[in-house]
């Protein structure tokens, strides 16, 4: 009798109740393995600088059983992992009973590839979406939170969510479950909230995420980077220069890859709450980042460092553009250096960076997710060439097939983001029927995100990758369809 009871109470902790994070982390228990942490092979080094990383005092606001330690008592003591990804998953999860302890609004997304560079993780604040840190993830290893390399990628990821974000005070978490340190980049804006026991009121801060109206939402709920600032850009030409002057001011110093990272906090440490308080402190800060929104609009002077693109690598420069960008001009044949101004977000198969020659002309340039060998990207790129070419004819100078950082990329021309309108609606609907339906053609991913506006101001269609030809028996009900979801999103 006594056993049944001891059963029934346990039954009763595991589902109802149980420990949470505050109490401790979960031990893991890795299986037959013999490889150590990954490490990077494509990015540079970065040095690692001591740094002083304050807690706060982080107290949960909300006591939820946690469900790493219910997964942990069906793994008989110790949660099971193999693989990097196991690891990830586990972290993920952990950052997500942590965030929802503390209330804070934010999700833990995988991060999309761009070219060959990426994050394990995401941290977005929502309702937003900006994101506002970084996660990378290793397995367990001497190396792993102290090798150069990795934290050259680290260094690598949150430059991104400076350069192209606007995140003034940019964290990235370094982990391998057992092990949890905190790296920020080497200012005085990142040193200071990284050395702060105690945060100020939020109204005696900037304001890290502002209040998104009902028609924000609307016009924004498929769009992966909503704070884009290109997208404040009005509709305009792209004729291609034949001959452009250089007018980027480009500083010959190279940008000092340093990073400030706090002691490293073990997982075995965790009892009485030290952890959980340390990653509370990390995800608070995080929270209270300042974001500085760059101006792209026509004439507006450029200043800042950003990524460089060759055909072979990519680089961090001080860059200076006077006169702004042109976005009437269109970059010319050859080519072969470009500047990374903002991030335009992803679609089904790739991510679009906008981009300037060293003229300041302007472009996008798709970078087809890695996920098979370069050949099947290049044929999924050339594909993509040929349906620019025959869905829109009048393009065939602009749209070409580049190789830069080692990859094939496809080259475009940038196109207005429209209003979310009944009538820009109906101007889709007549794109869709003369662009696609009127050749048996099918654009099988008509979203917000892959319409822009032409130069006379009527809508357009792109993200060409997924254009299917029509069956015989088929009619025009596609286009109704597509546009009636659209509809469901014009506020």
């Amino acid at each position: 009798m006594l056993i049944a009871v001891l059963t029934l109470s346990s039954l009763f902790n595991l589902f109802s109740g149980g420990k949470t994070l505050q109490e401790g982390f979960p031990p893991l228990k890795y299986g037959v393995t013999e490889s150590g942490p990954s490490i990077p092979n494509n990015h540079d080094r970065a040095k690692i600088l001591n740094g002083d990383f304050s807690m706060l005092d982080v107290k949960a606001v909300s006591h939820i059983s946690s469900a790493l330690w219910r997964q942990c008592q069906f793994d008989g003591g110790r949660i099971e992992v193999s693989t990097e990804a196991d690891v990830a998953v586990q972290v993920r999860v952990a950052l997500q009973e942590v965030i929802q302890s503390l209330r804070l609004h934010f999700k833990v997304l995988s991060e999309v590839q761009i070219f060959r560079v990426r994050s394990d993780m995401y941290l977005v604040a929502t309702p937003s979406g900006i994101p506002k840190g970084v996660v990378e993830v290793k397995k367990a290893g001497e190396v792993a939170m102290h090798d150069e390399r990795i934290a050259g990628e680290v260094y690598d990821h949150m430059m991104h969510l400076r350069s192209l974000f606007g995140v003034r005070e940019v964290f990235g978490i370094l982990t391998s479950y057992q092990q949890w340190r905190v790296c920020w980049l080497a200012d005085d804006n990142c040193n200071h909230l990284a050395s702060t026991s105690t945060l100020p009121p939020l109204a005696a801060f900037e304001t890290p995420t502002k209040t998104v109206s009902a028609k924000e939402k609307a016009e924004n709920d498929d769009s992966p980077t909503i704070c884009s600032p290109s997208k404040k850009v009005e509709k305009h030409g792209c004729q291609v220069e034949e001959k452009e002057e250089i007018v980027v001011e480009e500083s010959d110093e190279a940008v000092p890859r340093r990073l400030y990272a706090s002691a490293v906090y073990e997982q075995k440490d965790a009892d009485g709450g030290n952890l959980f308080r340390f990653v509370g402190s990390i995800l608070l800060k995080m929270d209270r980042a300042t974001m500085v929104s760059r101006d792209l609009t026509p004439g507006t002077a450029l200043d800042g460092i950003v990524r460089v693109l060759t055909d072979e690598t990519h680089l961090w420069k001080h860059v200076t553009l006077k006169e702004g960008l042109q976005w009437s001009q269109y970059p010319r044949q050859g080519v072969k250096r470009f500047y990374v101004w903002d991030d335009l977000g992803h679609g089904i198969d790739g991510r679009a960076l906008l981009v300037a020659s060293q003229g300041g002309a302007v472009c996008v340039l798709k970078f087809f997710y890695p996920k098979a060998i370069d050949e099947q990207i290049e044929a999924k790129a050339e594909t993509e060439l040929e349906w620019w070419h025959c869905v829109y004819p009048e393009y065939q100078q602009h749209v070409r097939l580049l190789r830069l950082v080692g990859r094939p990329v496809l080259m475009m021309p940038h196109f207005a983001t429209p209003a979310r309108t009944a009538e820009v609606v109906e101007g889709v609907r007549r794109a869709l029927l003369d662009r696609f339906d009127k050749h048996d053609w099918i654009h099988a991913d008509v979203r917000w995100r892959n319409i822009g506006l032409l130069d006379d101001g009527s809508p357009m269609l792109f993200d060409l990758g997924y254009i299917v030809s029509k069956n015989q028996d088929q009619d025009a009900t596609w286009v109704a369809e597509a546009c009636s979801e659209l509809l469901k999103k014009v506020p």
